[in-house]
């Protein structure tokens, strides 16, 4: 049994010898292979996710009028920790940020509380407060 595994470690090795020297033979000494970076070549920022295109800025310079309408406030649950209302379809709590449609256009607003039966907005410096909808 020591024979055996003795002669199968022994071939292993001689075969890892011979086909080292063939891999050795086929390369050319001073070849070295390595990959290329060519930034002209490159059309887009590689640390954006792909697909990725910047939004234009628009150059439309007048105030967006924010109302409690523009909100639909349907569901509130008030706890210890700020609560969390569902606005416009979407959870939010006190910090975030809610895009609401005001003249076809999506207008970021912060939730800045949510109180038992309603939620207080912050805009362009001035609080507004959105009613709980009853159904």
């Amino acid at each position: 049994m020591k024979h055996t595994r003795l002669v199968v470690v022994g071939m292993t090795a001689l075969l890892g010898m011979t086909m080292g020297k063939a891999s050795a033979e086929k390369a050319p000494k001073n070849s070295i292979e390595h990959s290329t970076f060519d930034e002209r070549r490159i059309k887009r920022n590689p640390f954006l996710p792909i697909g990725w295109t910047k939004v234009a800025e628009s150059n439309d310079t007048t105030a967006v009028f924010v109302s409690a309408e523009s909100f639909k406030v349907t569901s509130i649950v008030v706890d210890s920790g700020g609560g969390l209302a569902i606005v416009n379809g979407e959870a939010c709590g006190p910090g975030e940020v809610v895009m609401t449609p005001v003249n076809g256009r999506q207008v970021p607003v912060r939730v800045k509380e949510v109180r038992d039966g309603e939620v207080v907005f912050f805009h362009n410096g001035k609080p507004i407060v959105a009613p709980l909808i009853a159904k």
